[in-house]
This record gives C-alpha cells, structure tokens and sequence, in this order.
C-alpha cells in the first residue's frame, strides 16, 4: 500500500526535534542530539506555529555558538514568527507561511534584507517554477514579510511588489465538471460526496468550508455563511428554489453539518477529498473526463451563474469570490459564448445575402 504524506507536516529548524508521548507531539530544541556534543534538552511546547514556540527557541538558541545576526532574513523571519501579527494568523494560515518562510530562510538566512532586490525575488521564484502555484504563492508571502519588515526598518521598500506573478492558463482542479460526469457522482457516490458536490455546485465554496455548513447556514432564501480563507467573513448567498429545496431535505441537526462520514462524524475538507478520489478510483466511467476534484465546483458555480446571464460583477458579490477568480474559472465558457454570438452575426450576414438575392428575382 502506498503510504501518504501526512498533511499539515512542517520542516523544523536544525536542532528541533519532535517526540510523541502518548498520542500528544512535544517539541524539544536537542542540538548535536546523538553525539558527544549533545546539549541540554530544551522544551519548546506542543505547537510549532505558536509564537511562545519560536520565542522558547529564540531563547534557547541564545547560547547557541551560531548567532542570528541583526538586519539578516534570519532575524526578520524570528521576529515575525514572535510578532502579534504572527498571533493573528489562523493555526492553517501560519503552517502554510511556515512552509515558504523555511525555504525563503534556507535561501537568504544569512543575507542582509537591505540588499534584496526584485531580481533576486525572480531567480528564488523560478527555482519552483514546475509549481508555478506554489512560486506565485512564495512571492506573496514574500510580500507580506517584506511589508512588516518596512515597518520595523529591514528595508526601505518592497521589491516584492514589482514582481510580476507566473501565468497559470490551468489551475489544478479548477475546470468545471463535464455534466456527464456530475451526474454519475450526484447518482452514485456516498452520500457525503453527493451532498458536497450539490452544495459546492450551488454556493461556489472551498471544501474546508462545505464541510461546516449546516442547517445553521439556511437563512430566508440562501445561506448565510462564514468564509475561513477570508477570516470567517460573514457573507450571504441567494440560491434558487430548487436548490434550497434540495438542501432542505436532508437530514441535519440544529447546529451540526451537512456532510457527515458513513458513522455520522463531522469530516474534514482534506477527509471529502479523500473520499471522492477514493470514489472516482474505483468509478471506471469517471477516468475519460479527467481529473475531478472538488474544487471544480466553484468553477461549476461560477460557469452556471454566467450561462444564467449574470454579470462577472454580479457572480463576485453572490459568491464572495475575487472578480479575478470569477474570470479565470469562466473563461471557457465566455469564450464558447463570444464564439457562438459571432457565429450568429454571421448568420445573420448569410440571411440578409440571401434574402437580396430573393429580392432581386
């Protein structure tokens, strides 16, 4: 059996190490652990994105023969990491930065951020140019640590900024379903999947949110929701009959979730994915339409608002979504519709010749 990739993991620093006691992960700085130049053992608490972490590890690492020099990323990126602005970010959010601040650290640690220019930015970009969603990311974590760094006087402006982000023609996931093959997950996925892939259709939702609405979410004719990648913004979102009427039917306490696993548990987004690669794994009709991943049914959300008629400002209010996302994932449908109106122009060309001619006999 192939063994996944636990998600969530992040790269420590030298000298972190992680043991588990009792089902409970503790983090400890030992360097030289195994060796003749073992240290004292350190303790740094349970969670590696918590600023007291990084402070403990600051504090420990203050004996440590290999400094931390001021003005260098190093020092930016420890200070950051113990900054009320660290405290602010979302658990998800700061693992996410941990990931590309470790490779930015690994990178220029020991470089003066003073010097940092935006041609470094792209030859630091372009090492993960295979992942150009990933390199485009890294530039604006980027940007975000070299705008607080301005503030405390790492730098006396943000080459961040004059860096243009890598095209992406095709995000990963983000082309609607083909109807053939919704239908086939609607009919005769698990019930989990199946609720998802309606809900997501109708209100254009990440799967990390999908998973906590429940008949909480109902208010008057849509769902009154809170979007975790905006900071649990509220935002209301109008459907039509049928779908309320569809999401009304199914079985859901007064403040739990939709979606649920087979036993009833509340799921997590990475759990339903899971579930519905599981699905189409074993689904031999799925595998000509290509890859179906639940983030597809914004894309589907938003393609089904503008065959409607809606405007791409319009789609954007309803779906609390970015006018550039409502753009890319409709795309392929504005293009098929400008086609088939020129088409039709034509058309019309072809009728008045014809009707000259029938004119003139």
């Amino acid at each position: 059996m192939r063994k996944r990739k636990r998600s969530g993991v992040i790269n420590l620093p030298t000298g972190v190490h992680r043991v588990v006691s009792k089902g409970q992960a503790y983090y400890y700085f030992a360097p030289g652990r195994g060796t003749k130049a073992a240290g004292e053992r350190v303790p740094l608490g349970i969670d590696p994105t918590a600023p007291e972490f990084w402070a403990n590890l600051n504090g420990a690492r203050g004996a440590a023969p290999e400094a931390v020099k001021a003005g260098t990323f190093a020092a930016l990126i420890r200070d950051f990491k113990t900054s009320a602005e660290w405290n602010r970010l979302r658990p998800n959010t700061r693992r996410d930065y941990l990931i590309y601040l470790d490779r930015v650290e690994r990178a220029w640690g020991a470089l003066v951020v003073s010097g940092l220019t935006a041609v470094g930015i792209y030859a630091l970009r372009d090492q993960y140019a295979s992942t150009p969603v990933a390199a485009n990311h890294l530039v604006t974590i980027l940007r975000s640590l070299m705008a607080w760094g301005i503030r405390r006087g790492y730098h006396d402006r943000n080459p961040a900024i004059d860096v243009t982000p890598i095209e992406i023609s095709d995000v990963k996931g983000a082309r609607p379903w083909p109807e053939a093959a919704y239908e086939i997950v609607v009919q005769r996925a698990p019930e989990a999947i199946r609720c998802a892939a309606i809900l997501g259709r109708a209100c254009g939702q990440r799967r990390s949110d999908l998973v906590r609405f429940g008949r909480k979410t109902r208010r008057d004719d849509g769902l009154e929701i809170t979007i975790g990648k905006l900071r649990d913004r509220r935002h209301f979102i109008p459907l039509r009959k049928a779908e309320l009427a569809e999401i009304d039917s199914w079985s859901c306490s007064d403040t739990g979730p939709w979606i649920v696993s087979a036993r009833g548990d509340p799921m997590s987004g990475s759990g339903l994915g899971d579930l519905l690669e599981q699905f189409v794994a074993r689904t031999p009709e799925l595998a000509s339409f290509g890859a179906i991943k639940l983030h597809g049914l914004r894309a589907m959300a938003v393609c089904d608002r503008r065959l409607d008629g809606l405007e791409h400002q319009e789609i954007s209010a309803q779906l609390g979504m970015s006018l550039a996302m409502v753009m890319r994932y409709s795309k392929q449908v504005d293009q098929e519709a400008l086609a088939r109106r020129g088409n039709a122009k034509r058309e019309r060309v072809v009728n008045q010749i014809v009707k000259l001619k029938g004119d003139k006999l």
